[in-house]
């Protein structure tokens, strides 16, 4: 008589974690911003560039939040998208790999549509030193004073890392 023992072994790399948070990022930044009535051009227009960027700034672990601005046609703040990122202590260890997309898109179907002309950037916030990546140059993002925050949760998790999502408006 045999006895046969099997295991099994998988580890996460952080490119596979930057890729699976890049990728809800991107796709759910790109969402938000048709549900508020406006085209993801900001997004789309350069996916590869900014899909490869953000995938580096998380994979060395210095990209601290991805956001989108909407701005009045007269300039005024009027909306604010954030994805913080947050780095998680023990590394990738755990293989657990997660996206709470329905929920956020539910909570998207709440926030109102914003005016034709509305103008839209799109800025990264870093933890320090980060990779300089083609597509990408320093800017100032606006001044958030007088917005109020909700925080939608968790968009996506992975080993090591996480995003969440937060609107101000």
């Amino acid at each position: 008589m045999s006895t046969w023992t099997s295991t099994n072994s998988y580890v996460a790399t952080w490119t596979q974690v930057a890729t699976h948070l890049t990728s809800n990022i991107l796709g759910t930044l790109a969402e938000a911003i048709a549900q508020l009535g406006l085209a993801p051009n900001v997004v789309t227009d350069d996916w590869e560039n900014n899909e490869a960027a953000v995938t580096q700034w998380i994979s060395e672990r210095s990209l601290k939040a991805v956001s989108v601005e909407f701005t009045s046609p007269a300039g005024r703040l009027l909306t604010v998208v954030e994805f913080p990122v947050t780095y998680h202590a023990g590394g990738v260890d755990d293989v657990v790999f997660a996206a709470s997309k329905d929920r956020i898109r539910r909570f998207l179907t709440k926030l109102p549509r914003l005016p034709a002309g509305t103008k839209t950037r799109l800025f990264v916030q870093f933890h320090g030193p980060r990779s300089i990546m083609p597509g990408w140059s320093p800017g100032t993002s606006a001044d958030r004073k007088g917005l109020r925050s909700t925080s939608a949760g968790t968009l996506a998790s992975a080993p090591g890392a996480s995003a969440s999502m937060t609107i101000y408006d």
